[in-house]
């Protein structure tokens, strides 16, 4: 009994890791199609600078980048440190804050600062891209993580997953029951944070100016490197 238990938990170990290490994958070729796009894409007279389109699209890719930071901070620090492939591994079922509402709020999280980068770069080619990755990682990723909630917390898990929705919450969420809790890990504001300066700096990147900036700089480097 104790050997197939240990079996079943190395499995479990492997097909967890095997899950993130694909959702760590989506995360990464959806920001190399963006920096593509950002270096290779060329300027557009719609959303030309200074004009009111670029304005209107900065300012919901900035919105939606501060919302889905924050609903990724809200969510972390109700989790606390059981965040990423940890969070698998907690024996208890998480049901305060935005997880009152929506069973993935991280991930809602992640879909709201992808479309505020996709509006902030005006990078609206890469949509169907950015809806075939989210729809991977939901029929391929999410499952899997419910999968093992479901093992691990029984019929309780069930009964939540019934109650509360994955995605669209049924209610509007309570303003004046508002918490933010004090045990999560810095790395999640740190990560936050990261996206912003990353999504920044895509959009610093957008000019063909900055762009020639850092092939100077790359061919001022190149032959002291090599020496």
């Amino acid at each position: 009994m104790f050997v197939k238990k240990t079996v079943r938990r190395l499995e479990m170990s492997l097909f967890t890791q095997k899950r993130f290490f694909l959702a760590r994958c989506i995360h990464v070729l959806f920001f190399v199609a963006l920096l593509l796009y950002a270096w290779f894409s060329p300027p557009s007279g719609i959303f030309a600078e200074g004009t009111w389109s670029e304005a209107f699209t900065d300012t919901i890719g900035i919105g939606s980048l501060i919302s889905g930071g924050f609903l990724r901070i809200w969510a972390a620090s109700h989790i606390g440190a059981w965040t990423g492939p940890q969070q698998l591994q907690a024996l208890t079922l998480i049901m305060s804050g935005p997880y009152a509402y929506v069973r993935h709020p991280l991930y809602i999280g992640n879909i709201i600062i992808g479309f505020g980068i996709i509006f902030l770069l005006e990078a609206f080619p890469l949509i169907p891209l950015f809806f075939a990755l989210a729809a991977l990682h939901h029929i391929l990723v999410i499952p899997a993580e419910e999968a093992i909630q479901k093992e691990k917390l029984g019929r309780g898990y069930d009964l939540y997953c019934y109650l509360v929705p994955g995605y669209i919450p049924k209610v509007v969420p309570n303003l004046q029951t508002f918490s933010l809790r004090r045990n999560f890990l810095l790395k999640e504001l740190g990560s936050t944070l990261g996206l912003t300066a990353g999504a920044y700096f895509l959009k610093w990147l957008e000019s063909p100016l900055h762009r020639r900036s850092i092939v100077d700089v790359f061919h001022w480097l190149a032959p002291r490197i090599s020496l």
